[in-house]
């Protein structure tokens, strides 16, 4: 945390949209690859095709870990803040460029619950680790 040299030792939370938008940009790149090795193997394991959904989100939250694990290590400080903003925003970003790519219309509920918030927890979580490491 940073703190203000006029306040003596308060601390101050501080957060960078940059840090999060560039974690986020890293976590696409991730997601893509992902994909990309996840239709490698479903091209050879034709049984893993019936559990295609199921593997989107496992991919999802995994990048949702990996954004905030970003995020929280770019910014060196406020991890957690950092991690859960990042988190989001991917989270956001995967559900809007699905919105536009396969334009079917879920309960914004569902995705508020099953997107959403785990992916905002795990990126918290990863921001976390992410300062710490």
């Amino acid at each position: 945390m940073k703190t203000d040299p006029g306040a003596g030792t308060k601390p101050q939370l501080s957060f960078s949209l940059a840090v999060a938008v560039k974690a986020v940009l890293v976590g696409l790149i991730f997601y893509l690859a992902l994909a990309l090795l996840t239709t490698i193997v479903i091209n050879f394991l034709e049984d893993l095709e019936i559990r295609l959904p199921m593997l989107a989100y496992i991919a999802q939250y995994l990048t949702s870990l990996i954004t905030g694990l970003v995020a929280g290590w770019l910014a060196e400080q406020s991890g957690w803040l950092h991690g859960f903003g990042a988190g989001t925003l991917f989270m956001v970003a995967i559900s809007l460029l699905g919105g536009f790519i396969l334009p079917a219309a879920p309960a914004l509920s569902n995705i508020l619950w099953w997107r959403l918030f785990p992916g905002a927890f795990l990126g918290l979580v990863g921001g976390t680790i992410g300062a710490n490491l």
